[in-house]
């Protein structure tokens, strides 16, 4: 057993590692990009610094969530998630100053890393109960949610590709 979970903790290090490499590879190309071609209404936070404050925000939430701290000040933003069809900006673009996204990374990692190392390897496999932005409630498994982070990030990440084809910056991904 304890091989298993052995493998569990080196496996979420490495997808941490991989998710803090692709989200600043990601940071380093926008930072090519000029700031009104950061927009899109194709992206549904309406640009890439939108976006990548929802990546920042939501492992922000889970984070607390898992380590029971207050996520209330976030919830606000998950009433309505999404840009409606028309608008031009997102209450994501105004969370993070633009030039405070690598920094914001940089926290998420580091405290993701800390968190994996502290934990048990049961600790890793156990459920933890939690309430989501509305209130309701339920019970997940750590290790499950850490990926499901990876994956959330992964996904908003494919969004924001496609918008560097036309510049320099998408073959330096």
């Amino acid at each position: 057993m304890s091989v298993r979970r052995s493998a569990l903790r080196r496996q979420l290090q490495r997808l941490f590692a991989y998710n803090h490499w692709a989200n600043t590879k990601i940071l380093h190309c926008m930072a090519q990009v000029k700031a009104e071609d950061d927009h899109s209404d194709s992206l549904c936070m309406r640009s890439m610094h939108g976006t990548l404050s929802h990546i920042i925000l939501g492992s922000r939430l889970w984070f607390l969530r898992m380590t029971g701290g207050d996520v209330s000040k976030y919830n606000h933003l998950w009433k309505t998630p999404y840009a409606a069809p028309g608008d031009t900006s997102s209450p994501w673009e105004t969370v993070f100053d633009p030039a405070d996204l690598a920094k914001e990374l940089q926290h998420e990692h580091d405290s993701w890393v800390g968190l994996i190392e502290s934990l048990s390897d049961d600790e890793l496999e156990q459920s933890f109960s939690y309430q989501d932005t509305k209130g309701n409630s339920y019970s997940s498994v750590r290790s499950d949610i850490m990926v499901h982070i990876v994956n959330h990030s992964t996904h908003h990440r494919g969004q924001i590709s496609p918008l560097f084809l036309s510049t320099e910056s998408y073959w330096k991904l």
